[in-house]
């Protein structure tokens, strides 16, 4: 294989890894698709980080609650994906 095509799996396979991460703790707060509409704004966010070698930046409001959920995810390691739940 590739050491480029190598290196790219890698680099998705711990995106992926981050979004499970993600997942699970918007489940553990009930922040579900099936819960919120939202979340599937979100859920495509994901998709697109995932799949593409861009950053992406998450704004989404969840009227509902009165709160957004916020964050940045990186396309590599250099700086640090996180994912916050605000107050509108």
């Amino acid at each position: 294989m590739n050491e480029n095509l190598e290196v790219a799996d890698t680099a998705k396979q711990l995106r992926i890894h981050i979004i499970k991460h993600i997942m699970f703790k918007l489940h553990e707060i009930n922040l579900t698709p099936s819960t919120y509409t939202e979340i599937l704004e979100l859920y495509k966010n994901f998709n697109h980080y995932i799949h593409s070698n861009q950053n992406v930046k998450i704004n989404i409001p969840i009227s509902r609650i009165g709160k957004k959920i916020v964050g940045e995810l990186y396309r590599d390691n250099e700086e640090k994906s996180w994912v916050n739940l605000e107050k509108i």
